[in-house]
């Protein structure tokens, strides 16, 4: 039984934590011959898709969590985010049900760099897949030119002991 103990105490979990980025392009208006705004109902941004974490078998995380998202535009350069009412996150992989990540509402002119409020979701299921992606939602109007994005995402992955052990 001591042995045990002492095995367990020289391998105790341990977090990995990994960021994750990608970028994407928000579309303009294109009004043509009309001058309505376009809306940008429920459009769908893959901002990153992340590999399989090689290093940790699947059965070895115990649970994994958002600790961080941020989104910057890019370029143009005097543009912001204040055509969007409203940018959730989603998480996808094969198998899973799409499921909402973080979400943020309200971007007052100007902003062009936001961290998201993170929606408390375990996604152990999602990076022990083969493949988990990123997927934002964006609601709101069409910005005047396209809008390049970039997304970063901070990862806390928990190690089971057994894990914790075979990655020494």
């Amino acid at each position: 039984m001591g042995l045990l103990l002492l095995a367990a105490l020289a391998c105790e979990a341990a977090d990995v934590q990994l960021r994750r980025s990608g970028t994407a392009t928000i579309p303009r208006d294109d009004p043509g011959d009309d001058i309505v705004m376009m809306r940008l109902d429920d459009l769908e941004l893959e901002l990153a898709h992340l590999d399989p974490q090689r290093d940790i078998d699947p059965d070895e995380i115990a649970n994994a969590r958002l600790t961080k998202v941020r989104l910057e535009v890019l370029k143009p350069s005097g543009a912001d985010l204040s055509f969007a009412d409203s940018i959730e996150l989603f998480a996808e992989a094969p198998g899973l049900e799409r499921v909402r990540v973080a979400h943020r509402d309200g971007f007052p002119p100007g902003t062009r760099t936001i961290n998201f409020d993170l929606d408390e979701v375990d996604l152990a299921a999602y990076v022990a897949a083969s493949e988990v992606t990123l997927v934002a939602l964006v609601n709101g109007e069409a910005p005047a030119d396209d809008v390049d994005v970039s997304a970063a995402a901070d990862i806390d992955i928990g190690v089971t002991v057994r894990g914790a052990c075979n990655n020494r």
